[in-house]
C-alpha cells in the first residue's frame, strides 16, 4: 500500500467517524528505537514501517486480529486512543523520497493532536507537533 492509499483510507475513516482503538510501536530488538507503528481502528489496522534500505515509509493494512510484535502504547500514543482522524498528509524529503506522514487526530471537544512520523536511520521518529 502506498502512502497515498493510506491517506485515502484514513480519510474514509474520518468520514465514517471511526475512533482509534490503539496505537502500538513495532520494534526490532536489534535497533534502539521503533521501526514502525500500528494504528488499530474498528475492523482494520494500518502499519507504517521504515524501509531500512532507503528510509522511506512502507504502509500496509490488516483486517481483523494482528500478531505483530509490539511494545504497549507509550503515554504519547496512548493519549490518541478514542480520537478520530481529522486530516492526514504525506511528507516527501528534499531527495523525493516519501519518508514521513502527519496525522491529525480530533477529540469530541474539537481539540486536535498532530503526530509526525519520520523515517530516519532505519527507525521511526515520532513527534507530537504543537497545534493552535
Amino acid at each position: 500500500m502506498t502512502i497515498q492509499n493510506l491517506l485515502l483510507n484514513l480519510c474514509k475513516l474520518a468520514k465514517q467517524d471511526q475512533a482509534l482503538r490503539g496505537a502500538r510501536l513495532i520494534v526490532d530488538p536489534n535497533l534502539r528505537g521503533p521501526i514502525g507503528i500500528r494504528l488499530d481502528f474498528p475492523g482494520t489496522s494500518f502499519e507504517l514501517r521504515v524501509n531500512p534500505e532507503d528510509d522511506t515509509i512502507v504502509c500496509s493494512e490488516t483486517k481483523g486480529p494482528n500478531d505483530t510484535p509490539t511494545y504497549p502504547s507509550e503515554s504519547s500514543l496512548g493519549s490518541l486512543t478514542g480520537l478520530r482522524v481529522f486530516s492526514a498528509w504525506g511528507l516527501t524529503n528534499q531527495n523525493g523520497y516519501e519518508d514521513g506522514v502527519e496525522i491529525e487526530f480530533i477529540s469530541d471537544d474539537r481539540k486536535t493532536i498532530l503526530i509526525r512520523l519520520i523515517a530516519e536511520a532505519s527507525e521511526l521518529r515520532i513527534h507530537r507537533v504543537p497545534t493552535s
